[in-house]
């Protein structure tokens, strides 16, 4: 019997150990490999070019950067993290090669796909498109600077609008921007225009941070606040009133030194105000020759219907649908009027929609399902129906008709009457009336009155309160003990301080101020180590942080992680634009590093 046991526990682990490693294999093939790169730069402006890769490679192979200078790189970097998702765990290892690149021929350049190896396989990654541009040359400060030291040309917003010419009911596609010549800017209040006079339907999923684009062969970082597609109501010019926007602006105002004693460019930050400029909108009416069954849809659209029985009883139900399928102004169609005949009871109709809204455009589908029951015996017609619509492709009506259909009802149950898959018989009816049943209106209600003095709990309280006052007393005595202690007590808060320095750093991150973010996370990592490591932080040195750490026993893997943490932020804090995506994974792996180290140096 034992040896059976033995067994079958040897074949469970067998067979765990086979699904483990399909496991393994599963994600050794979905390998990443991806190029980054700003889509547009500056002749003369040095950017970051990076590939990333989800697992551990060997034999990188950049292609060749021409026309583009190479400054520095490769810079590598490596971090992981755990996931834990609904139970499952998952680990993301990212490894990185950076090169800082300038440009120095205007044009669009498509850079080859680089190669790399993984687990003795090959693997290309995608190709990168950059444009170069002449860039900010002589313009910067010219229009309209002032006293704010920021020109118009600098900072301005816009409402940039897919036609200005087009029909009414016809849709269009409107969009709110601000273009800034720097990322250190922080938005502090918008006010919207109302469009009046248009029908307005909210594009979602807009980006929501500031990238790069070419505006008048010049680079500016662009943020979208909101994208509309808006459907005219009225014919006539339409005036779009101004955007406004506030924003508190970050702009070099001489140069100091940091914590570190390192010199760095010191900023000040500035209120600005903008507003977009009037747009007009000329909608033309619609022509005449309109058919009668006209009734404002405009668009491009196709129409079905759908019966599911032709032939059944008297008080059954009948599901009739119409679906309407195209792109236009889907919202503002109202369910179809249909003549049935007398005999028939309809239902209003259950209206489905599935409609997108994105930069295309309002399209997808609207349907109207009718429930009819017929209540009594005989042949009836449900008549064809006829929509029309203007096509804004043609630039003509048009008009679409479904079936007819004709229904054979024979003579039902005279005591049944049935709702879609619900029977209600008279039984069931006649209960309805007996549902609420008789209510007692005289009850002897007495008050109970009792000593709670006399009560064994209420005694019980006294020496309770005395022995929670005694832990309580215990407890102040022992943590007075350990703010005694200074080092005890910077050990403890290390990690809390820490953190707050990353929550400076996200903040920075979200407001694009790189080198404020590289700041805070540096300062939060060296302060961290600084306090758990008893290590004053003028004396702070790697080799100093490389010392203690092997007394403590730290794993040499975790230690590479941290020294290529600190590497990686002192390498892109003076690399410009180093992007939002990096700066990100950077705070994220700055997060697991002080967890785990947390929890291997407790006091």
């Amino acid at each position: 019997m034992i040896r059976r046991r033995s067994t079958y526990w040897k074949e469970i682990a067998l067979v765990l150990g086979v699904l483990w490693l399909s496991i393994l294999t599963m994600q050794a093939q979905n390998i990443s490999f991806k190029a980054d790169a700003p889509r547009v730069v500056a002749i003369g402006e040095q950017f970051q070019l990076t590939w990333e890769v989800n697992a551990r490679g060997s034999n990188f192979s950049p292609p060749d950067f021409s026309p583009f200078r190479k400054l520095q790189g490769p810079a590598t970097g490596s971090s992981s993290s755990v996931n834990i998702i609904n139970g499952k765990t998952e680990r993301i290892d990212r490894f990185t090669y950076s090169y800082v690149l300038v440009g120095q021929t205007e044009g669009k350049f498509t850079l080859p796909a680089a190669s790399i190896q993984v687990n003795g396989k090959n693997y290309q990654s995608n190709t990168v498109t950059i444009e170069v541009v002449k860039g900010n040359t002589g313009n910067r400060g010219k229009s309209g600077a002032g006293a704010t030291g920021i020109a118009d040309d600098d900072l301005f917003v816009r409402v940039d609008l897919s036609r200005t010419k087009i029909f009414q009911g016809e849709q269009i596609v409107a969009t709110l921007k601000v273009y800034s010549r720097t990322n250190n800017i922080e938005f502090t209040d918008a006010k919207f225009p109302s469009f009046d006079g248009f029908y307005t339907s909210e594009i979602e999923n807009t980006p929501k941070q500031l990238f790069r684009e070419n505006y008048r062969n010049e680079v500016y970082y662009v943020g979208i606040f909101k994208q509309l597609v808006l459907i005219p109501q009225r014919s006539g010019t339409i005036e779009i009133e101004p955007f406004h926007l506030s924003s508190k602006v970050n702009v070099q105002a001489g140069y100091g030194r940091d914590f570190f004693g390192r010199t760095v460019p010191q900023y000040k930050t500035l209120i600005i105000d903008r507003v977009s400029a009037i747009r007009t909108i000329e909608v033309l009416p619609l022509p005449s020759g309109k058919p009668a069954n006209f009734s404002g849809a405009v668009g491009n659209f196709s129409l079905r219907s759908q019966i599911d029985k032709t032939e059944l009883s008297a008080n059954e139900a009948i599901n009739l649908r119409y679906t309407l399928q195209g792109q236009g102004n889907l919202k503002l169609i109202n369910p179809f009027e249909i003549a049935f005949p007398s005999d028939l009871d309809p239902f209003d109709p259950k209206v489905t929609d599935k409609i997108t809204t994105n930069e295309n455009g309002i399209s997808g589908s609207k349907t109207f399902e009718y429930l009819v029951i017929p209540r009594y015996a005989g042949e009836f017609t449900i008549p064809a129906i006829q929509f029309s619509y203007f096509d804004t492709q043609s630039k003509s009506y048009k008009t679409l008709t479904t079936d007819s259909y004709t229904i054979l009802v024979t003579k039902g149950e005279e005591e049944t009457i049935s709702y879609s898959s619900r029977s209600l018989n008279k039984k069931e009816i006649a209960f309805v009336g007996e549902d609420i049943r008789y209510i007692k209106t005289q009850n002897d209600l007495r008050l109970r009155q009792s000593n709670v003095w006399n009560r064994t709990t209420y005694l019980l309280t006294y020496p309770i309160v005395l022995v929670l006052f005694l832990v309580l007393f215990l407890l102040l005595r022992s943590l007075a003990k350990q703010k005694g202690n200074t080092q005890l007590m910077r050990q403890k808060m290390a990690n809390r301080k820490a953190l707050k320095r990353l929550k400076l750093a996200s903040k920075a991150m979200q407001a694009n101020q790189e080198s404020q973010f590289y700041d805070e996370l540096l300062q939060a990592v060296y302060g961290f180590l600084s306090d758990k490591l008893s290590i004053p932080l003028a004396d702070l040195n790697k080799e100093r942080i490389r010392n203690q750490l092997e007394k403590h026993q730290i794993a040499h893997e975790l230690q590479e992680n941290l020294y290529n943490l600190l590497d990686t932020c002192e390498f892109t804090r003076y690399a410009p634009t180093a992007g939002s995506n990096q700066m990100n994974e950077l705070l994220k792996e700055a997060e697991q590093l002080l967890l785990t180290f947390e929890k291997q140096l407790k006091a």
